[in-house]
């Protein structure tokens, strides 16, 4: 029953099949309407949405939540250098320490980055500066590379 409902929404929404089997499950659920809290609030940070970002956090989203290779929505935000938004996400209780598969962290995206408005949030924050990559490589050494 519940494929049937899937094809059918997928049908009436004017996703091809080639287009749906060419994207994540998460991107047809955002086109079909029925994406979870914590799913938009990625999508939302990936945008630079900033009312989107705070109304899900209003919501309860999953703040820590994170993509397969473990990058999380604060990763992201700073990745684009989205100030405000990283901030709603840490007020919000974001896991500044949360690491990707890789080790890297918020405080090594915005280091690598050169995002220094970000890299002195993330450090009042209390986020590990020398919290090192898989590699060996920290955010302090990152900053260095970086001016």
């Amino acid at each position: 029953m519940r494929l049937r409902v899937a094809v059918l929404s997928i049908l009436l929404s004017g996703i091809t099949a080639s287009e749906a089997a060419s994207q994540t499950a998460e991107h047809v659920r955002m086109r079909l309407g029925v994406a979870t809290a914590t799913e938009r609030l990625l999508d939302a940070v990936m945008k630079g949405d900033q009312g989107a970002v705070r109304e899900l956090l209003r919501r309860r989203a999953d703040v820590n939540t994170a993509q397969p290779d473990g990058s999380t929505v604060l990763m992201l935000a700073v990745e684009r250098n989205h100030t405000e938004i990283a901030d709603l996400l840490m007020r919000a209780q974001a896991n500044v320490n949360a690491a990707n598969e890789y080790g890297a962290t918020a405080l090594f995206v915005a280091s690598a980055n050169g995002h220094v408005a970000l890299i002195r949030r993330l450090l009042e924050g209390k986020a590990n500066p020398n919290a090192p990559l898989l590699s060996g490589e920290t955010p302090v050494m990152a900053a260095g590379d970086n001016g």
